[in-house]
């Protein structure tokens, strides 16, 4: 997800929304963030998340997304 985080768009905003709903919200700051975009204006089609803007990454990488657990 910290190399190619435009792959990942769709899961991370499912996720994000998922969080949004639990007891207590979200408690990242990148969540809340991330559902803050007017969503209705935008469309996540696959040829946009396959060429993610390199330019952007600098971006993704200052919200310090979090490592991602190892599965055993």
């Amino acid at each position: 997800m910290r190399e190619v985080p435009a792959l990942q768009a769709a899961d991370a905003l499912a996720w994000a929304i998922n969080h949004k709903y639990q007891p207590g919200g979200s408690r990242f700051d990148w969540v809340r963030r991330l559902l803050a975009i007017d969503r209705d204006e935008e469309e996540f089609r696959y040829e946009r998340l396959a060429r993610p803007m390199l330019d952007r990454l600098s971006v993704t990488r200052s919200w310090r997304l979090p490592k991602r657990a190892r599965l055993k």
